[in-house]
């Protein structure tokens, strides 16, 4: 495949992706089949996998001509990844093993919970490999269990089906896992995502300092890792809001494998409207964890995603005591940080309240960011202090 002249620049700059676009010639060939891609003057840029019916339709694997695609090439890009994470987490058996671009394997993701390994594919040039990704995951890791979770709306834009399903060995339906000295149980078949949000970890350490004998409000607050860290941590109430009823079902079970369900309740409702029940009831806290899913899963839902971040962000600063703190995160890429402190200094000026920033924080380290690839920074999180 061959590039327009002059549409070379973010590709050689170290960004994998090809949009359909830039391609000066395009071959007939299968989605998911592995080719070369050189420059309008024939010069090799790299090696990836074509998909015709795709907006982006080569992601780079190798800029390496020398370098193929077989399973060895994914031996040693899993085997780098697992070193890498037992290089930064020595004590863990569970965290993100595979981050897609951010681990040089575009529309691949794995999650090691203990023994299970939970894959999502999201590609079609990742799934023509799922077979040799398999054996390769047996051979490194020889896990109980590798489970399917290739569920996201994403792969409708590579024209695949999602799936489901276990692909090796047998599942443990109450699989619990150990992160930081807290239990958790997962639901890597339900749950949202691969089961659990690996992503938060560091944030969710560094509330430490902050909550001993406070009382904590968990918005969003999903199978209840935040409130559980906050009660680890020493918080003396929490109390946790979602909608779904199997997350908060999850999150009663895990307080109690705790002992922590004298501290931690959980309330099934909207957040916003819980947000706005308890402001009614003039309750409020010392701190509260605002970590909502991604409104903005694209840039035409920016706007609208931008008003909901701030509408939550002006009720959890009601909520909160003076000098109180707020935790408040978003995972849409396309709220950036520059965006989210824009939405804060409004809500500061609307509600009269002075925002301190104490901690700027992102995604955890087992989600490593490419500085050539803004993408692969998706998470913002902000400690402030609410004067």
């Amino acid at each position: 495949m061959q590039l327009k002249k002059d549409r070379d620049k973010r590709v050689k700059s170290g960004h994998p992706w090809i949009f359909n676009n830039e391609l000066e010639k395009v071959e007939k060939c299968e989605p998911g089949t592995v080719i070369d891609v050189c420059d309008s003057n024939q010069q090799f840029i790299g090696r990836g996998y074509y998909n015709p019916h795709s907006l982006i339709s080569i992601r780079l694997l190798t800029r390496n001509p020398f370098e193929k695609i077989n399973k060895e090439f994914f031996y040693k890009r899993i085997m780098h990844s697992w070193e890498y994470r037992k290089t930064i987490y020595p004590q863990d058996d569970s965290y993100r093993l595979v981050y897609s671009e951010g681990d040089f394997l575009p529309g691949l993701i794995i999650d090691k919970y203990s023994n299970h390994l939970v894959i999502q594919i999201l590609t079609a040039g990742m799934d023509k490999w799922k077979q040799t990704i398999i054996q390769v995951l047996q051979e490194i890791l020889n896990p109980d269990c590798i489970y399917e979770r290739s569920d996201s709306p994403i792969r409708s834009l590579e024209q695949l089906e999602p799936k489901s399903q276990v692909l090796f060995g047998k599942l443990h339906t109450n699989l619990t896992v150990q992160l930081d000295g807290i239990r958790f149980q997962i639901d890597i078949q339900e749950g949202q995502k691969t089961g659990f949000f690996f992503d938060h970890r560091d944030n969710r350490r560094s509330i430490k300092k902050w909550v001993m004998d406070k009382t904590v409000l968990d918005l969003f607050c999903g199978t209840g890792a935040w409130s559980l860290y906050a009660a680890h941590y020493g918080a003396k109430k929490v109390i946790g809001i979602d909608s779904s009823e199997s997350a908060l079902e999850l999150a009663n079970t895990n307080s109690v494998l705790n002992a922590h369900s004298s501290v931690c309740s959980f309330i099934l409702e909207d957040a916003f409207d819980g947000a706005l029940d308890l402001i009614q009831k003039k309750e409020c806290f010392d701190i509260v964890i605002c970590d909502p899913p991604a409104f903005a899963k694209s840039k035409k839902h920016l706007p609208v995603a931008l008003k909901g971040y701030q509408n939550i962000n002006r009720l959890a600063i009601q909520l909160l005591k003076p000098d109180g703190i707020l935790i408040t995160s978003t995972c849409s890429y396309h709220v950036t940080r520059e965006l989210l402190s824009d939405i804060l200094s409004k809500c500061s000026s609307k509600e009269k309240r002075i925002l301190q920033l104490l901690r700027y924080g992102t995604q955890s380290m087992d989600h490593p960011i490419l500085l050539t690839v803004p993408e692969t920074e998706y998470l913002k999180c902000m400690t402030l202090k609410v004067k």
